[in-house]
C-alpha cells in the first residue's frame, strides 16, 4: 500500500541558496542522519554541483544502524525546475515504491526572509500486509526522524557543507495518510 507523508520546514536562508544545496548531490550525505552513514558512489548525468532531470545517484546506506550491513539505493531526478521543485524516484533499493518531491518557495517569517521547504514522500516497502505494519509502526517513525535531522541554517548558508552537523530546529511532519 502506498503511505504518504508530507514534512515541511522553514530556513532562513535565501531560496537560491537553499535550492542550490538541496539540489547539489555531494550535499546527501549531510541531509541524512549520521547513523546511516550515508556514501555516495556514483553520480550520473547532470553535473557533481547541481542535479537534473535524468541524473541518477547511487548511495549507499545502513538501513538497520548499528548493524554494518548496507544497501545499495539508486535515486534518478524526474522532474526539475530550478529554484522551485525536483523529484527523485528509486531505481534500486529498499521500497517497492519510492517518488520524493521537494518544493521550494521563498517566505517571510517573523520579520526574516527565507526559505519554506517542503518534502512530499510516497513510499511502499512491499510485502503485503506485513509490510503495512512495518511501514506504519517502523518506517514511518525512521522518516520523520530523517527529516528531523535535515539541514539547518548554518548548513545552507553559503552553500557547502558544514564542517560539524547540526541539528535541525524546525521540522513540522505530518500524519501519514493512506490512499
Amino acid at each position: 500500500m502506498i503511505r504518504r507523508d508530507r514534512f515541511e520546514q522553514w530556513i532562513p536562508v535565501p531560496l537560491d541558496r537553499v535550492f542550490h544545496f538541496f539540489s547539489n548531490p555531494t550535499n546527501l550525505p549531510w541531509l541524512m542522519p549520521p547513523e546511516l552513514a550515508t556514501e555516495i558512489r556514483s553520480i550520473e548525468g547532470g553535473s557533481s554541483a547541481s542535479a537534473g532531470v535524468g541524473t541518477q545517484i547511487t548511495l549507499s546506506v545502513r538501513l538497520l544502524p548499528p548493524l554494518p550491513m548496507r544497501a545499495s539505493w539508486v535515486a534518478r531526478i524526474v522532474e526539475f525546475e530550478p529554484g522551485r521543485h525536483f523529484t527523485d524516484v528509486q531505481v534500486k533499493g529498499p521500497f517497492r515504491h519510492w517518488r520524493h518531491r521537494h518544493e521550494f518557495e521563498s517566505a517571510r517569517r517573523a520579520e526574516a526572509d527565507g526559505t519554506f521547504v517542503c518534502d512530499d514522500l510516497e513510499y511502499d516497502v512491499g510485502f503485503g500486509r506485513l509490510g503495512d505494519a512495518v511501514a506504519r509502526w517502523f518506517v514511518a517513525d525512521r522518516l520523520r526522524h530523517a527529516f528531523q535531522e535535515r539541514v539547518s541554517a548554518s548548513k545552507v548558508s553559503d552553500g557547502n557543507p558544514p564542517q560539524s552537523r547540526p541539528r535541525i530546529a524546525m521540522v513540522r511532519p505530518f500524519l501519514p495518510h493512506v490512499s
